[in-house]
């Protein structure tokens, strides 16, 4: 059962026997605002059928949401813009055949320019049902904006609380074995176990169910520890064979086994109540595109959470160019299209390109938001890109928003508290970059050269210091 079918039966039971607008109002006060207008249309329709006008003014908010009414302000919208397009066409022409009948050359400035006005006029009136809502008005605007809710945005804490809105698409970018995965893991966790639980699709294309929920409990047991509790969990050395043990035997040895056998009961319990109610893991290997794509539009409420892990990794975009840049484009627009469609938040890996120059020999990844493998599309499309690296150690890892088209987050960097066995990741200390210190301007004294000193031993001095 969906979320949106829960949404219903739970209206349904708190709406029986009821009879007048007033009694669905009531009725509504059982869900949260915002998830009563995910099933505007099904208000509607339970209105209809048991004679109540569901435009009433008690129901005007919900009423508003629903696709009938949508379409009737679209319909509305488009006659008056046509109407008004009509008009202006008839005196356009007739001012256009007034100027003809009076001699005046159809090339003139001013007569090309009332025609290319005509032609405006009349593709406005030929344009097809709906199309034209896609211009909006500023009352289209207000009504958005009243009714966006920022704090239902998806803001993990994991990066610094960056809003991930609905209807958008987001990059983590990372090279090899930096984290993507690890990163997508640690947002299911967040999404699933926040005290307002989000629906969460994970679209896996490289690593089996198993392998993810692995990730995931073990993510979620050590992100629920603290103190000696968490000191205790990372002395034990290999945590997922031990979880191996624990859902094969019941339990598990070594020291620490206690507090590793609690922790971990405790958040397969929490995994396990998501799982069966609002969290799927779609194992994508193998899958066609269109296969990963309809998993998305048949099972995405408004608000959901799809996590891809990752672009590159998705099939191709069935009848279209398949080289390597074109097809991460096409499927690039793909997603996009969908997250709009179904409202949904799209979190997708990406791999950056190799390494190279100081990065490839030792030094900390560099990287930014054009460093995204085979396609600009990517960081264009994207309405956060994120980047993970590794420290010159290639052990610390930190986390660097590109990219961000709402907040005024782009260049932050944070270093990531990374506990790799139990596939942790959590926001670690704002890193403050480093300044560099203005060069003091040349003298005249310095610009001397060899031979300007008579002795040469001041000239000397300094070539051997620069040498």
């Amino acid at each position: 059962m969906t979320n949106n079918e829960k949404l219903k039966a739970q209206f349904s039971r708190a709406a029986a026997g009821a009879k007048t607008a007033l009694d669905i109002r009531d009725a509504l006060t059982e869900l949260e605002r915002t998830d009563g207008l995910k099933i505007a249309d099904f208000i509607a329709a339970f209105c209809q059928l048991c004679g109540i006008d569901p435009q009433a003014p008690e129901l005007a908010d919900y009423y508003q949401q629903s696709t009938e009414y949508k379409i009737k302000i679209q319909a509305d919208e488009d006659k008056r813009r046509k109407e008004k397009a009509l008009k202006a066409l008839g005196e356009k022409t007739g001012t256009f055949q007034n100027n003809l009948i009076r001699g005046v050359s159809p090339i003139d400035p001013d007569m090309t320019e009332l025609a290319a006005s005509i032609s405006k006029e009349a593709a406005i009136l030929g344009t097809a049902q709906g199309e034209l809502s896609r211009l909006g008005s500023f009352a289209d605007y207000i009504r958005e904006c009243t009714e966006y809710e920022p704090d239902r945005d998806f803001a993990p804490s994991l990066f610094d609380k960056l809003a991930f809105p609905d209807g958008t698409v987001s990059y983590i970018g990372a090279r090899t074995g930096r984290g993507k995965t690890t990163a997508m893991v640690n947002l299911a966790r967040e999404a699933i176990t926040h005290e307002k639980p989000r629906k969460t699709i994970f679209i896996s294309l490289e690593m089996s169910r198993k392998q993810i929920l692995n990730k995931l409990i073990l993510s979620t047991a050590y992100a629920m520890s603290a103190g000696q509790d968490r000191e205790a969990l990372k002395a034990r050395p290999r945590p997922q064979t031990d979880l191996y043990h624990l859902l094969k035997k019941g339990d598990t040895e070594g020291e620490g086994a206690l507090v590793f056998v609690n922790f971990v009961n405790m958040a397969i319990g929490k995994i396990q109540a998501a799982y069966n109610n609002n969290f799927f893991i779609y194992d994508g290997r193998g899958a066609s595109f269109q296969d990963v794509i309809n998993a998305i539009k048949g099972n995405a409420d408004p608000g959901t959470l799809v996590l891809l892990d990752y672009i590159q990794r998705m099939p191709s975009v069935p009848n279209k160019e398949n080289d390597t840049y074109m097809r991460v484009k096409w499927i690039s627009d793909e997603i996009i299209k969908t997250a709009i469609e179904t409202n949904s938040l799209v979190i997708s890996g990406a791999q950056f390109n190799r390494a190279n120059g100081k990065e490839a020999t030792g030094g900390k990844d560099r990287f930014d938001d054009s460093s995204y493998r085979e396609s600009g599309d990517i960081e264009q499309d994207a309405h956060n890109a994120i980047g993970i690296g590794w420290e010159a150690d290639k052990k610390a890892r930190f986390f660097e928003i590109l990219k961000t088209r709402e907040d005024a987050g782009a260049g932050l960097a944070f270093s990531i508290d990374f506990v790799g066995a139990y596939s942790y990741m959590g926001i670690g200390e704002k890193i403050i970059h480093e300044k560099k210190e203005p060069k003091e301007p040349k003298t005249k004294k310095d610009e001397k050269t060899p031979g300007a000193d008579p002795s040469g031993a001041q000239n000397n001095d300094k070539l051997i210091k620069d040498w």
